[in-house]
């Protein structure tokens, strides 16, 4: 949704690979931008702002790179940088004509220090120049699109972290500009994981909390008592709580892996939580019968650790090879 308004032609296609050819890392996943305004969005007013909005989102930390309307190059435009972004030094495959007095004043303007920052009159001036930067115009001129890449990894946390700043510098950088009531959209690959991470965060906790409590009324139930389910409880957190320590162990302390997934959290949760529950409650229901039986606490609990403690720790001994099957 947030680039069904860019135009699908050859030109846009060709603009793409214009944009794109020496582009870093975030070619693979870039993050989009899209600012959409009720006016037009070639008038000089709204092309300052979104200049502003590229240096402004450049300087935030873990950004490497922005392109934009007014820094197609990810930078002020120079003779360097454009060569690199038209992929030759034939000014036509920008759709600049060399003989065109226009072009003559944007050579002159690229060999400023500074370099040269794109504006609504210089791109209304070179129609050539605008229609190579149609990826960045929507077709109904009132929406542009900004290209940023991510330093690193796209999909690591602190690139979601990145990525959950863009909507609000944004809207900070285009504050008392030309586009201060424009809406702001930020899409791209980071997004879907970005999300998936929030979401997954917000579950986890509603799902620990529904998962204890229906495992505590099961074995209240069963147990016929409120103070022993907490002990069996504690015994499954305890065990959750041991194997994310020996993931951290392994995949950061030996292996040197950044971080672990965000889903592993949950996923490792609902299966020991759910396993560790199967057992307990296999074991004490043994306890309770013997105790039902006439034995006493002690009594029925070696009993039962007896009579079904090699099954349990066979059935464990088997779900571990199972899972130990799927490293290869």
């Amino acid at each position: 949704d947030l680039i069904n308004d860019l135009p699908p032609e050859a030109d846009a296609r060709q603009g793409f690979a214009t944009l794109e050819r020496h582009f870093p890392g975030g070619t693979i996943s870039p993050v989009y931008v899209v600012v959409r305004d009720d006016r037009p969005i070639l008038d000089d007013g709204r092309t300052d702002a979104i200049d502003e909005l590229t240096d402004a989102l450049r300087a935030v930390p873990g950004i490497a790179e922005v392109r934009s309307l007014t820094q197609p190059a990810g930078e002020p435009l120079t003779p360097e940088n454009l060569d690199a972004l038209a992929g030759s030094a034939d000014l036509s495959s920008l759709g600049l004509e060399p003989d065109d007095p226009t072009t003559q004043q944007l050579l002159t303007d690229l060999q400023r220090p500074e370099g040269l920052r794109l504006t609504a009159s210089i791109l209304r001036s070179a129609p050539g120049l605008q229609e190579r930067l149609a990826p960045l115009i929507g077709q109904d001129g009132r929406s542009t699109r900004l290209i940023i890449a991510l330093e690193g990894n796209p999909y690591e946390n602190d690139a979601l972290d990145v990525f959950e700043q863009i909507d609000d510098e944004a809207a900070a950088a285009l504050q008392g500009t030309e586009l201060t009531d424009a809406s702001i959209s930020v899409g791209g690959p980071t997004a879907f994981y970005a999300d998936m991470r929030t979401i997954g965060e917000r579950d986890f906790k509603v799902l620990f909390v529904v998962l204890l409590i229906a495992i505590f009324v099961v074995l209240a139930l069963l147990l016929r008592s409120v103070v022993a389910p907490l002990y069996l409880l504690a015994t499954v957190v305890l065990s959750y709580a041991a194997t994310m320590g020996i993931a951290v162990i392994v995949f950061q302390g030996i292996l040197g892996d950044p971080g672990i997934t965000f889903w592993l959290a949950p996923f490792l949760f609902v299966v020991l939580v759910a396993l560790g529950a199967d057992y307990n409650i296999f074991i004490m229901s043994r306890i309770r019968e013997e105790a039902d039986a006439g034995h006493t606490v002690v009594e029925a609990t070696q009993r039962g650790l007896v009579l079904t403690g090699r099954i349990i720790t066979s059935a464990g001994l088997i779900l571990a090879g199972t899972f130990a099957a799927l490293m290869l």
